[in-house]
């Protein structure tokens, strides 16, 4: 059931579904530059409060050649998660999450649209740790943070993922 369609500029476009028997979500295309390095994404964001380890940043998955028009589908649990319970909850929707690379592009698109959706997602670094990216604000101070995962995540963040092909 679409609860609404926004416009939000030239490129981007946010439709907000919600269904009584599972969690809400929003769907939304943005284009992403692959050619941009880790740390030249993040800048890109106009975010000055960053924080990152740098180890995980460098292995930060995402980059490559070309500009790319990805569309993301956000949800959000209702009860806090571990990683791996998020791992499961991602396949069970059918998704998978979107490289770190397009949730920048999504914020970087809408500036303030953290500050109303906590955003995140996460992957596993080559040794298998997980890592995460997320965007949030309040009070006109956005902030990120790239770092390993390991804190249970609470019910206001949105999980940005992708459709399995």
């Amino acid at each position: 059931k679409i609860k609404s369609i926004q416009k939000e500029g030239e490129d981007s476009i946010i439709i907000v579904l919600q269904k009584t028997d599972k969690p809400d979500f929003i769907s939304r295309l943005v284009f992403v530059d692959r050619t941009l390095t880790s740390q030249q994404a993040l800048d890109a964001t106009g975010i000055s409060i960053q924080h990152t380890c740098l180890a995980v940043l460098a292995e930060m998955p995402g980059q490559g050649e070309g500009k790319k028009e990805v569309e993301l589908v956000l949800f959000r649990r209702k009860r806090i998660n571990r990683d791996d319970n998020l791992a499961k909850k991602y396949e069970e929707l059918g998704f998978d999450p979107a490289d770190p690379h397009s949730v920048v592009a999504l914020n970087r698109a809408e500036p303030d649209f953290a500050n109303h959706f906590p955003n995140a997602t996460h992957w596993k670094d080559p040794a298998g740790k997980w890592c995460c990216m997320t965007f949030s604000g309040s009070n006109g101070r956005r902030q990120l943070t790239v770092d390993r995962s390991i804190l249970p995540w609470r019910t206001c963040w949105w999980f940005a993922g992708v459709r399995k092909i």
